[in-house]
């Protein structure tokens, strides 16, 4: 199997989502910083792409050589993914044909990461990114300052240059006040009594035409493919 091929991936996806922070936090007071080197980002998505190909064709075998008599040959196996439940289940049965009707487990554990049943497009971007980089071209990256949010200690953040923030609830605890930002400058009448917010200038790197935060999608890629990695392979060793 190649579990240890996927944990070498995803140790140097890891290293380089731990360098992309540096360069962030260090862009924020270096105006010299304007985007992170190219290559590596494609690099780092193009791994996490091949961990998620890896993982696929390990369960073409498991399945293979669990239902010999009911899986039919495929070529070339690829992770299945979707924005929706019939085309997902169309590409599942594509690239792992029988996987739906003799391991619902499995097919289970891959459609919990799909987009409309996670209700997050890390794994849609991935993919598609790692598709456009490999076979089109490089892409533009805009660096965006603005300000960030973070409500609750964490349990919400909004970034924006502009934006009205009210009527939050969580735990029990209802936002205090309305925040509002006006061309990244906080404008809202507070006091600074409040104690269910703190505002910070926050800098990253986004893909400019897809508007897709490159370290956001990066670090929550690796966290979730390793766990992805960790369910597949206890049920398939």
């Amino acid at each position: 199997m190649r579990q240890s091929d996927v944990n070498e991936l995803l140790g140097y996806t890891g290293d380089l989502s731990i360098e992309f922070e540096k360069i962030k936090d260090k862009a924020q007071t270096d105006v010299g910083i304007q985007e992170i080197y190219r290559p590596k980002v494609k690099a780092c998505i193009e791994q996490l792409r091949s961990c998620l190909d890896y993982i696929a064709l390990d369960i073409y075998e498991f399945l293979k050589r669990i239902h010999p008599e009911k899986i039919k040959v495929v070529k070339h196996v690829y992770f299945p993914y979707n924005k929706d439940e019939v085309t997902f289940k169309a590409m599942a049965e594509k690239n792992l044909p029988g996987l739906f009707l003799n391991q619902s487990d499995i097919y289970n554990i891959l459609e919990a990461r799909q987009s409309y049943k996670c209700g997050d497009a890390w794994l849609l971007n991935i993919c598609e990114l790692s598709n456009e980089l490999k076979h089109d071209k490089l892409l533009i990256q805009e660096k965006v300052a603005t300000k960030e949010v973070d409500l609750f200690n964490g349990a919400i953040k909004v970034r924006a240059q502009n934006a009205v923030i009210s009527g939050n609830f969580y735990n029990g605890i209802v936002q205090s006040k309305d925040i509002i930002i006006s061309r990244g400058s906080v404008i809202s009448n507070y006091t600074g009594k409040e104690k269910d917010f703190v505002i910070k200038d926050w800098t990253g790197f986004i893909f400019k035409e897809k508007r897709i935060d490159i370290i956001v999608l990066i670090s929550k890629a690796n966290i979730e493919i390793t766990k992805l990695s960790n369910e597949v392979y206890e049920k398939i060793k």
